[in-house]
């Protein structure tokens, strides 16, 4: 495995997962009291989300990301598969313990698990075109 080549697809994972979370914080939706809920989309994540969401995912991504890609990758367990599933719940289950919220809200686990996804996937196929041989 190429170290090198891992931690350049962390990076770009990480920026990719960033903008993604960023972009996916702008929904909400409220409940009025008469029991009808409305869904609406600000553009705020720009100014407030993207700087925010910086400061925690990339270096969330190196810590939990490279050893457990290493770990994986020892097992014979790296692919596109185990990696996106070790991806959903390990970010669902970081935030969970981060937040003290057992069980997440089901929009919230959603959020992050989604997150997570990306963040996994991504960071697979960088490795895989990173390390892939030239002819």
């Amino acid at each position: 495995m190429s170290k090198l080549a891992l931690l350049k697809s962390l990076g770009i994972s990480s920026a990719i997962t960033t903008i993604v979370l960023a972009i996916l914080g702008g929904y909400s939706s409220s409940t009025t009291p008469d029991g009808v809920t409305t869904h609406h989309y600000t553009f705020s994540w720009f100014g407030f989300w993207l700087p925010l969401l910086g400061l925690f995912v990339f270096p969330a991504t190196f810590a939990v990301g490279y050893p457990v890609s290493l770990l994986l990758y020892k097992l014979r367990l790296f692919n596109i598969y185990v990696v996106s599933l070790v991806g959903i719940v390990g970010a669902i289950a970081v935030v969970s313990v981060l937040f003290s919220k057992f069980p997440l809200a089901p929009m919230l686990a959603l959020y992050y698990g989604m997150g997570g996804f990306v963040a996994s996937v991504t960071a697979f196929v960088a490795y895989k075109n990173l390390t892939k041989p030239s002819n």
